[in-house]
């Protein structure tokens, strides 16, 4: 029994989540570590495209509307944790798909 998941239903929903993204990759024909290199490079681009939008969107809004910049800059930071959290997650995920094509 872990502290921070007492009833196991993060492990649950996070195996779930890879059980789905597995489905999804072998639907699709990606079966090469290759294929998964290239989406795990992609999967950190994209990343940072999403956290440069966010910061550009940020600072236009505090240029335009500074009544509302920390509003913005807080909706900001909420996004970019997510964007973070969802990038590690994807790379995790996608590396276990790979190490199960390697055993393979």
């Amino acid at each position: 029994m872990s502290l921070d998941d007492p009833f196991g239903r993060s492990a649950d929903k996070r195996e779930r989540d890879y059980q789905n993204l597995r489905a999804t990759l072998a639907a699709a024909g990606v079966d090469t570590a290759a294929q998964v290199g290239a989406m795990r490079r992609n999967l950190y681009r994209n990343g940072l495209v999403v956290a440069g939008l966010a910061a550009a969107v940020t600072g236009g809004v505090a240029l335009l509307v500074p009544r509302f910049a920390a509003f913005v800059a807080i909706c900001a930071a909420v996004v970019g944790i997510w964007v973070v959290a969802s990038t590690i997650r994807g790379r995790a995920h996608l590396a276990r798909y790979q190490r199960e094509l390697d055993g393979s």
